[in-house]
């Protein structure tokens, strides 16, 4: 699965994943919080953002492809790793709950 920024209209960018008919999205903002489920971005440039930003992985969504008003580039590979080990730690805790 390919991981893609991307936005619906009037919707910041999303970190997206591309399944057949539908994307699976996380919130992507410029706005630190020191939430753990908040996933920093280093190669935010790279990846086609315009600023420092962060994914929100606990603020997950889906919606279908039709509805994608643009594609602004593609997560680098190291903040990918970044963004699945705090996946890893967030369903850790979720677990010992």
């Amino acid at each position: 699965m390919k991981k893609h920024w991307c936005s619906p209209p009037s919707v910041p960018p999303c970190l997206c994943g591309l399944i057949p008919s539908q994307l699976s999205s996380n919130c992507t903002t410029t706005q630190f919080s020191d939430s753990p489920f908040d996933c920093e971005l280093n190669d935010w440039a790279k990846a086609g953002l315009k600023a420092p930003s962060f994914v929100r992985l606990h603020k997950l969504a889906t919606m279908e492809k039709k509805l994608v008003e643009k594609v602004f580039g593609m997560i680098t590979a190291t903040d990918f790793q970044w963004v699945l080990e705090t996946l890893r730690k967030m369903n850790q805790k979720i677990s010992t709950v």
